[in-house]
């Protein structure tokens, strides 16, 4: 007799002595398996099981075709011959069903799957209500029995065993939140936090993907609690457990942000090697914020920029503009200016013009940014606490740097965070950067490490559970990836794609181009145009390159996604792409031939070209000389060069910027803003090119004006003056009067610096007739006040004063229209204060001095103080009132110290050297005259030179 054995729990399959057999159609399978379970059923409810919808005639005649199809697979006696009425098993054929068998007691011997499996017939709905009943029986039934078992293995300790349950009760309802927290608190009381914190991340991460929603405040309490248990648990030698996943990483730093969320949070930074992982594991951080509590600021750092000084902030500062009008924090409309002229996408809308924001502030226009950005930081972070997170800080410029450590300092943690990650092979470079923050507790370093074989073997195991990994299999894993994480994911999604291939095994590269090399056409072309770019490419852009059409460009930029070869990001203004990783970047980019680089970057150049000209947005910069560099056109690379040096000096007007309050973190303002040996660089391009065009002549023109007024401010009057001369010569040969008048200003400025009174005249002169054929009422009114200089000079003080108040009357005039020339009006009344002086009446003097500090006081103006403040020390010392005059002498000092300026320094360094004496504190006397002489000579300057010769007489 034969044996029939038919299991229902799982995928359903029905033998016959051993020998699988099959039905030939759906419902015939779903009635034998629907009277396995009833044992006998009427054939009326047959019908209105499985053929409700057909006529009566018609169901009758598919039931009984049905009856028949069953009897010839499993035999003729399978049912019971005597019933007409019903359909009933034999019972004297052996038909052994899996859930006869089952009780509460051996259910997980014989439930291996969901009842029926996934078994289902179409537009049977009354036998899939049926089905889904069943399940739920046998789903409860199961999983009362895992729990129990659970609860046994709890009491014994065996928790290898409660790992596989606890995985069996998840993935039977991966959203019941209840069951995660249950062995989330089993883990924890057994001490193992890291199992624990990984459930919560994996629950995290399912209901966003699945649902787009965030676990309960039960489950976020549990953590939080949990998290508190591990941080007193912690072994005190800094030894952690590995755990997969990063998971003692991602403890370390959550635990951290629960701090900062209570106040007491330190700043982290992330290292390691390339591809190691530091970008997925900020990622998984930033993911886990709660971004209704906290506002989150992200930015990347690419090496093409890390020249250009803040760019990594202007992203953020896009975002803190947002910010700022969403949460109603108000900053005057100057403030806004000001920090619209250095971070121009703050307020995109903002109208400025660049002389305006230059004139009021002269050299103060970054430190007054800085002012205003931590007032803003403050006002917001009272609102919402702010967290920053900068990725590959390698590439950081130094400014940026410098920012992120004085607000570090300032705020020390509390309601504003940093989160970085950088190579750990740039250790030494970021030395001076992070060592006084780690010094200080105000920031902690975690190092990530290769995987190790084991810990290799856990990954494999968990991202291809149904492959067989053999132990040659595994080791071939470890050897071409030699734990690296990027590599690893890399080999492992080929692998789970195209199986594992020996050719692949030799070099990382041959890694990621099994990633690439089954791509279509048009995948593989929009994933090299993207690669042209160093850090993202818009849609707009990319619609640029491609030949076909906008939907399409979508269709194979989500195929890409798909991938994970690229990632989206979306904002205010337009849609980006970048790579998943910037190693599978270069490796895209690297693959392409030269000449189709070169003609592609050109085309995207003059792209950004367009979109500068029509805006004049100077964060283009990197872009247009990054593209132009790369197609070889350097007459284009070279002149955007210049402008952006030439802006960057202009906004730091002979000196390194210099934050307004105390930070002894990160204060290395030598290093930051090296003109010279940008200027050498550019001087080295200049001279590759051709000589003969009028693009080369205009570029050097600009160039020599740059690198002459530099040299002129630092006292190198030989190559400052031979810039100088041949700008003045192109320009002339040009017809450019702009920089015919520019270079005249620094050669009447240099005659300044040097006491050339003849030199000071014949420019004054010159410009004078310039201004007459070009008439610019600005620049006459300089010209006026430059001119009274000079009479003052050669002591013809009423002609002086008569042209220092036309230019004054020049100034109110056209401030009237647009208040940017406040300095210019107290230059004048300094030297009516110097001309006061020269004649002796040093009262009076005093007075006119102490007009131009009030007037750049109340316009939050403070460069220009230092000259302001000598003059007035200088005056009080000639009147004997020495105590006072070193007050002032001292504030002019700390200022000349700050700007790293020299112009003026020399004088108030000698005459706080004669107080000094005066007081017969000769040591320090020596000191201040060292410093005299030292910018004496450097200047050139007549009168200090003499007055540090009689200096030393009355030292001596």
């Amino acid at each position: 007799m034969n044996s029939i054995s038919v299991r229902l729990l799982g995928e359903p399959s029905v033998k016959i002595n051993g020998k699988e057999v099959f039905f030939p159609y759906k419902k015939a399978e779903g009635l034998f398996y629907y009277v396995c379970i009833t044992k006998k059923v009427s054939r009326q409810e047959a019908i209105n099981m499985f053929w409700a919808e057909t006529s009566e005639e018609t169901a009758r005649k598919n039931l009984r075709d049905a009856i028949y199809k069953i009897k010839k697979v499993l035999g003729d006696d399978v049912f019971v011959d005597s019933s007409k009425s019903s359909i009933e098993l034999n019972s004297e054929i052996q038909v052994k069903t899996d859930t006869d068998m089952v009780s509460q007691e051996n259910i997980m011997e014989y439930y291996g799957g969901e009842f029926l499996g996934n078994f289902l017939i179409k537009n049977c709905l009354e036998f899939e209500n049926w089905i889904l009943e069943k399940k739920e029986e046998y789903r409860n039934l199961y999983m009362n029995a895992v729990s129990k078992k659970v609860n046994e293995s709890v009491n014994m300790g065996d928790f290898k065993s409660i790992q596989n349950y606890s995985k069996v009760m998840i993935s039977s309802d991966p959203y019941n939140e209840k069951t995660y927290r249950y062995f989330m608190k089993i883990y924890a009381l057994s001490g193992d936090y890291n199992k624990a914190i990984k459930l919560y991340y994996e629950l995290a991460d399912i209901l966003k993907k699945d649902l787009e929603i965030g676990p309960e405040s039960a489950t976020k309490k549990m953590f939080r609690e949990i998290l508190k248990l591990k941080d007193m648990a912690v072994d005190k030698s800094g030894s952690m457990q590995y755990f997969y996943g990063r998971y003692n990483e991602l403890f370390s730093i959550s635990s951290n942000l629960y701090d900062f969320a209570e106040k007491s949070g330190i700043s982290v930074f992330v290292t390691g090697e390339a591809g190691i992982g530091k970008t997925a594991l900020l990622d998984k951080i930033a993911a886990s914020l709660d971004s209704d509590k906290t506002i989150i600021l992200r930015s990347s750092c690419y090496s093409a920029e890390e020249d250009f000084f803040l760019k990594p902030w202007h992203n953020i500062f896009s975002m803190l503009g947002d910010c700022v009008r969403s949460e109603k924090i108000y900053i005057s409309p100057q403030q806004e200016e000001i920090i619209s002229y250095v971070f121009p996408l703050f307020n995109r809308d903002m109208k400025y013009n660049k002389s305006d924001i230059m004139n009021k502030n002269e050299n103060t226009i970054f430190e007054l940014a800085v002012d205003v950005i931590i007032r803003m930081l403050q006002k917001l972070s009272e609102k919402k606490q702010i967290i920053f997170v900068f990725d590959d800080i390698q590439w950081m410029d130094k400014m940026s740097k410098m920012l992120i450590s004085n607000i570090i300092s300032r705020f020390c943690n509390t309601n504003i965070l940093f989160l970085g990650a950088y190579r750990s092979d740039f250790e030494s470079k970021l030395n001076s950067f992070i060592i006084p923050l780690v010094k200080s507790d105000l920031l902690m370093k975690i190092k990530l490490n290769r995987f190790t074989f084991d810990e290799t073997r856990s990954i494999v195991e968990e991202y291809l559970p149904t492959f067989k990994i053999s132990d040659s299999l595994l080791a071939n894993i470890y050897e071409d990836t030699e734990g690296n994480a990027l590599f690893l994911t890399e080999l492992l999604k080929t692998i789970k794609e195209k199986g594992y291939t020996r050719e692949l095994s030799f070099k990382a590269a041959n890694i990621i181009n099994s990633r690439i090399m089954d791509l279509n056409k048009h995948e593989r072309m929009l994933l090299n145009y993207i690669s042209l770019f160093f850090d993202k490419v818009s849609i707009d852009c990319l619609k640029m390159l491609v030949s076909f059409d906008e939907m399409e460009v979508f269709e194979i930029i989500e195929s890409l996604q798909e991938k994970d070869l690229i990632r989206e990001f979306i904002t205010d203004k337009d849609i980006f792409y970048s790579f998943t990783h910037q190693k599978i970047r270069e490796f895209i980019y690297d693959s392409q031939s030269a000449g189709k680089k070169m003609m592609l970057h050109e085309k995207i150049g003059n792209y950004f070209e367009d979109r500068f000209k029509s805006s004049g947005n100077k964060n283009l910069y990197p872009n247009l000389i990054y593209h132009f560099e790369k197609c070889g056109n350097k007459y284009k690379s070279l002149k955007y060069k210049i402008e952006n040096l030439t802006d960057l000096y202009t906004m730091y007007h002979e000196t390194y910027p210099v934050f307004s309050f105390e930070s002894s973190v990160y204060s290395d303002f030598q290093d930051i803003f090296n003109v010279e040996e940008k200027l050498n660089e550019i001087s080295d391009d200049l001279a590759k090119l051709d000589d003969n065009d009028t693009e080369y002549f205009k570029i050097r023109m600009e160039f020599c004006y740059l690198a002459g007024r530099y040299y002129i401010a630092v006292g190198e009057y030989g190559k400052g003056l031979e810039n100088i001369d041949s700008s003045l010569r192109i320009a002339d040969k040009l017809e450019n009067y702009i920089y015919l008048l520019n270079n005249y200003k620094q050669m009447i400025f240099y005659a300044i610096q040097v006491n050339d009174i003849p030199v000071m005249f014949k420019y004054i002169n010159k410009s004078l007739k310039l201004l007459s054929e070009y008439d610019n009422i600005e620049e006459r009114g300089t010209m006026l006040r430059l001119k009274g200089l000079y009479y003052n000079k050669i002591k013809k003080y009423d002609e002086a004063e008569t042209l220092f108040n036309e230019s004054i009357n020049i100034f109110n005039n056209l401030n009237k229209i647009n208040s940017r020339y406040t300095l210019s009006i107290s230059a004048n009344y300094n030297y009516l204060g110097q001309q006061r002086a020269a004649l002796g009446r040093h009262e009076e003097a005093i007075a006119y001095y102490k007009k131009a500090v009030d007037l750049c006081k109340d316009n939050g103006i403070s460069k220009g103080l230092e000259i302001f403040y000598s003059n007035i020390g200088q005056s009080l010392y000639e009147t004997k009132k020495y105590d006072e005059a070193e007050y002032y002498i001292r504030l002019s000092i700390d200022l000349f110290h700050k700007y790293e300026c020299i112009w003026g320094r020399d004088m108030a360094e000698c005459y706080l050297a004669l107080l000094l004496i005066n007081k017969k504190n000769f040591d320090e006397a020596n000191s201040h005259l060292a410093h005299a002489q030292e910018c004496a000579k450097k200047l050139n300057n007549p009168k200090s030179l003499k007055l540090t010769e009689d200096i030393k007489k009355l030292l001596k």
